[in-house]
């Protein structure tokens, strides 16, 4: 018992802090979900479309906090270069979103 109250504590205490940051908004990953939707479909079939909108916003919201996510949006939307290490962590969510659906 005392153990696992000493790990929570250790984990507790060791989280970063974008782990303990903000989560994106409920309604903004709504409203990437449907835009994600009406861009796929204009390529694939809407059962295609549906399982990789719903593993990307999965991923998304699992992996990012909002400040994370609202960097990439902001580079995205003005061409900038986005932060190299939330690049990265983005394109692994949509290869891996890519691979399940066998693409």
């Amino acid at each position: 018992m005392i153990r696992r109250l000493f790990l929570a504590a250790a984990a507790t205490a060791f989280l970063s802090p974008a782990a303990m940051a903000e989560p994106i908004p409920l309604e903004q990953l709504k409203s990437d979900y449907d835009q994600c939707m009406v861009s796929c479909s204009a390529t694939d079939s809407e059962a295609v479309c549906t399982n990789f909108c719903r593993c990307n916003n999965s991923g998304i919201q699992s992996q990012f906090n909002y400040e994370e996510y609202q960097s990439l949006v902001t580079a995205f939307s003005t061409d900038a270069v986005a932060d190299q290490a939330l690049m990265s962590r983005f394109m692994a969510i949509v290869d891996s979103c890519r691979a399940q659906l066998g693409q």
